[in-house]
């Protein structure tokens, strides 16, 4: 209701599969298209839901049109939910402005709209920030984020195994210089293979070949803030997770060899330095 209000006859509301020329062509016109239920990006990949909404030219042929044409955004992507938990996103959901409603008094907002408009024509016009710097955000939004986000049940079981006091022999980065022993807490490095057969116990036959398994370890690992890392020595060379160097212990820090650079790096790894400038949908 309250979307509705501020939207007026330029308020769009519905449910489309993300990249469809439909779901564009729903956008045009629109001040506020709003997802209901957040229904068509709960089934998305998250990768294709970052890519629609961070997208600031939709290209598509209208109807009865020869060629494909180019419409700027201009619409405000906002979505409505009652779930408890639907941020997914293992590498961040700064896309995501999460607001929690509770009693709205919509008649005194449907009084006041055309103020409230007002007042946020002059604000641009004299050059307000649109969007919060990286303290504000760390500040204002990521607690709030951080209330709502999905946290995979393997999460806690990852987090418990690489925390725990366990001693580990035979594997890559178990041991200190001198030979002695390290319990998990103290490792920096675990192979994808050992925390899939010791930290959660899946027999090497059941592990899917399709890297579903593969991909949530490798979410869960950076909620807890380690990298993606292959091991620079030996013959056999395992990918796996280490800690952020921040967080390595002295003793850990002997047994973790120097980094060599990795033939396949994440989407993370490979795009440029953040510039701070936050995205339409933001």
């Amino acid at each position: 209701s309250v979307l509705q209000v501020l939207g007026g006859d330029h308020y769009g509301a519905g449910s489309f599969r993300i990249g469809d020329k439909d779901a564009l062509q729903a956008l045009q016109g629109r001040l506020i298209f709003n997802f209901n239920e957040l229904d068509a990006l709960s089934r998305v990949e998250t990768s294709a839901i970052k890519g629609f909404i961070t997208e600031r030219t939709d290209h598509f042929r209208p109807p009865y049109a020869k060629n494909f044409q180019a419409f700027p955004r201009n619409c405000v992507l906002t979505g409505d939910t009652n779930q408890g938990e639907f941020l997914r996103d293992a590498t961040g959901d700064r896309r995501f402005w999460v607001v929690h409603c509770s009693q709205i008094d919509v008649d005194k907002l449907r009084a006041w709209r055309a103020q409230l408009l007002a007042e946020a024509i002059h604000l641009y016009k004299t050059g307000a920030n649109r969007y919060p710097d990286k303290s504000e955000e760390k500040r204002l939004f990521f607690p709030e984020q951080d209330k709502w986000k999905f946290i995979d049940v393997w999460h806690d079981a990852l987090s418990r195994y690489v925390n725990s006091s366990e001693l580990v022999e035979g594997l890559e980065g178990c041991l200190t210089e001198s030979g002695g022993p390290l319990e998990n807490h103290e490792r920096s490095f675990f192979s994808t293979h050992e925390l899939l057969t010791k930290a959660l116990r899946i027999d090497v036959g059941k592990i899917d070949r399709a890297g579903t398994m593969q991909r949530s370890v490798g979410n869960a690992m950076k909620l807890l803030e380690f990298e993606a890392y292959r091991w620079p020595e030996g013959r056999n060379r395992p990918r796996g997770y280490r800690r952020g160097l921040a967080k390595v212990k002295p003793a850990t820090v002997a047994a973790l060899p120097p980094a060599q650079p990795v033939s396949q790096r994440t989407e993370s790894q490979q795009r440029p330095a953040d510039s701070g400038e936050v995205p339409a949908w933001d």
